[in-house]
Parts: structure tokens; sequence; C-alpha cells
């Protein structure tokens, strides 16, 4: 063997390494990088984000066509050194053949190469997709016959029809959103309104109405001062109207019954609330929340009535309560706080305030599945009416009920104890 043939082989060692290491990573962005990113990416011009986005929808294609172009270059480099090692050192060049490929393709053609791939997938997809679509198109006949050898095989072992389902697909997407965290508190608000719309679907409504006894309504059989009052005196604008005790015959939006009142006296006529009375929209209270927000934008509504599935007026549902249930409280001027901060982990809450608000302001984790208020938690695991004053220790959670008013806890002190 001349030393021109000796060159000849040790560079094309090198290079058939180098190749067999780009196959390695480009197979390792195929398959880590993110489709969602590249997607913003192809609509924001990306030209080799489109080129990938085509490539991953062929996924296995691709990663076919890799593999046989990444073993055809590492199976040539092993021959060309086994020659050169036979060349040098005879019988012995054999096992020195193998011990040194394995290292240099273990570390130069496959760890390095996906190690590197990892720390950036998205950049490296796009830059190198040009280059992997040629493979593809070049070892394409090879690749289809092979695919089409394995999914024989396949045939008897694989289910027919088998498919990732959509129950999977939602699971990722929830694994997703459970990684996107980050030192930065907006990372958690942003990870909370995320699960909160994955659970709009599964979620009724009646976990996020505004219950009776906490709705203002308007009795028509009061005096049109009686109504003003009301209205002034509440943060609503949308009311209930009845006709007696819980029997709702319509909605009242303040607005529109003070523009008409205001306009009967300026014109010296009789005002009655039955003129400024819209239809009530009733709705079962096993509504997902998803339904019926598609349903507040449909019908341009913002109110609804929950009833029972025996018709038993349960409270209202609005489209700020669905709004509350992804973003959390939103809080008007003139509310009073829910929330009022004691000391470090101790905080003053009404016992109407809903667990899953507490729970995501102050990322605690009492348990909401049996109860959705503090006092319903509290009277769930008492299993009685608790007196002012008393003390109770529910997991990792104390509570000390401050006010009671009749049967209602009014006021409690919560503290997560250490």
């Amino acid at each position: 063997m001349s030393l021109a043939e000796i060159l000849l082989s040790f560079v094309s060692i090198v290079v058939l390494i180098l190749v067999s290491g780009f196959f390695s990573g480009a197979e390792t962005v195929i398959t880590a990088t993110s489709r969602s990113r590249l997607v913003q990416w192809d609509k924001s011009g990306n030209k080799n984000a489109k080129i990938v986005l085509t490539l991953l929808e062929g996924k296995q294609n691709i990663i076919g066509s890799l593999l046989i172009g990444n073993n055809f270059v590492n199976i040539l480099a092993s021959v060309l050194a086994t020659n050169l090692f036979l060349y040098f050192f005879g019988e012995a060049g054999m096992m020195l053949t193998t011990l040194v490929m394995t290292v240099v393709v273990v570390i130069f053609a496959e760890v390095l190469p996906k190690v590197y791939a990892l720390s950036n997938p998205d950049n490296i997809a796009v830059v190198v997709a040009p280059v992997v679509r040629g493979v593809y198109l070049l070892l394409k006949p090879i690749n289809l016959t092979v695919i089409f050898i394995c999914n024989l095989i396949l045939k008897f072992f694989v289910p027919k029809g088998a498919t990732v389902s959509t129950v999977d697909r939602e699971e990722e997407l929830r694994g997703a959103i459970e990684l996107h965290h980050g030192e930065d508190p907006d990372y958690k608000h942003e990870r909370e309104m995320l699960k909160s719309v994955m659970n709009l679907d599964d979620t009724n409504i009646e976990d996020a109405m505004t219950h009776r006894n906490m709705v203002t309504t308007l009795d028509v059989q009061h005096s049109v001062s009686t109504f003003v009052d009301s209205i002034l005196n509440s943060s609503f604008s949308l009311f209930p109207a009845t006709n007696g005790v819980e029997n709702i015959i319509g909605v009242i939006d303040s607005k529109k019954f003070l523009c008409a009142h205001r306009l009967a006296h300026k014109e010296h006529k009789n005002f009655s609330a039955h003129q400024v009375l819209e239809k009530a929209w009733f709705v079962p209270k096993n509504t997902s929340m998803l339904v019926q927000l598609q349903a507040f934008r449909d019908r341009g509504d913002k109110i609804a009535i929950v009833v029972d599935e025996y018709g038993t007026y349960m409270g209202i549902i609005t489209l700020t309560d669905i709004l509350e249930y992804i973003v959390g409280n939103i809080s008007q001027q003139d509310e009073p706080q829910q929330i009022k901060q004691e000391s470090q982990n101790t905080f003053i809450v009404s016992g109407q305030e809903l667990l899953r608000n507490i729970n995501r302001e102050l990322d605690w984790d009492i348990p909401d599945s049996h109860a959705k208020t503090i006092m319903g938690h509290i009277l769930h695991e008492a299993r009685f009416l608790p007196n002012e004053g008393q003390t109770f220790t529910f997991g990792r959670y104390r509570f000390v009920v401050l006010r009671r008013v009749r049967q209602k806890i009014t006021k409690v002190r919560v503290s997560k104890i250490s």
C-alpha cells in the first residue's frame, strides 16, 4: 500500500466519521425539535422552518433514511480502517480496528453530535433541514423498501389501527404545560392559566358559578327607588329579577335600567322595571365550562341562571366567572380584598372564598374535590357546624373560625403549617 493510498484511506475515514456525526445529530434534532416553535417561525416567514415541518409529517421516513445513511458510512469507515490496521499490524489489526473504531464512532459519531444537537435542537434543525431533505430524496427508494419490510414484520405484533388517541395527545400537552417553569413569577401564573384552559371541557359551571346566597336579586314588586338603591350599593351590573322569593322571571341590566329611568323622569312618564326586563337564560349545572363559554360567545349574553336537575335555582354564571376561572380573581375597585395576609404563612379569608382561588393565589394545595369553599371544606372535614374560635388542623393547614353569622362561617384564619 503506497503512501498516497494510506493518506487517502485516513482522510476518507475522517470524512466518513464526520458524515456519520451529521446523520446522528440530524436524527436527534428531528426527534427533539419543538413543533409549536417551528410553527411560529414558519408564520414569521422562515422557509427552513417550513421544510422541517414538512419533514416532521413523515418523521418515520426521515429517520429511516438517516439511519440507512449512518450505518452505510459507519460500515464503510470500519472497512477502510480494517485495511489500514491489517497493513500496519497484521493479524492483530483486526482486534485493534474493533477497539479503536468503537471508541471513535461512539464519541465522535454518536454521543458528541447528539449532545450538541440536544443543546439547541430547533435552531440546528432549520440549518440542516435542506441537507436532510436531500438525503431523504436520495435514499427514498431504499428507505421505502426497508420500511415496507419492517411494516410487514410489525403487522404480526402491532394491533391493526393502533394510533395515538386524543387522550394521549392531551396528556402530552398537559405534561408540556407542567414543564413551563422558571424563576420569574409570571411563569407560575402562565402555567396555571394554561392548565385552567385545558380543564374547561372537564369542569362544570357549578364549580365557577356564583351561589344564589351571594347573588343580589331585584324584586319587580319593589319600588323603583329601591331598585336604584340596590343597584348603586352593588358592584354587579347584571341582576336576576324575581317576582317573589327565588322566582326568576328575567334579567335586568343596571345601565339600561338607569338610562331608561332617567329618560322617563325627563319626559315625565311612568316607569316600571318590566320595561327593561330581559328574558332569563337558564342552563343546567352540569354544563361544561367550555360549552358555556362558546354559548356566551354565540348568544352575545353575559349571564345565565344555573338550575339543577329539578329546575331549582342554584346561582348564576357569568362571562366574568369563566374568565376568573382561567386567569384568577378579578377584583373590582370597590370590592373588598378576599385574601388578606396576616403574617408570613397566615391569611384571613372569607368563608365563601373558593378553594381554587386560594390555592392559585398562595400556591397551596388544599383539597377541593369534596368542597368548593373554605366553609365547605371545614364542614366536610369537621362533620359539624363549628362555633367562633374553634380551631381545626386538616393535613398541613390550620383553620380558625373567626366569625359566624347564623349557619354561615363568614371569616376564617388559614395557616400553612411548616
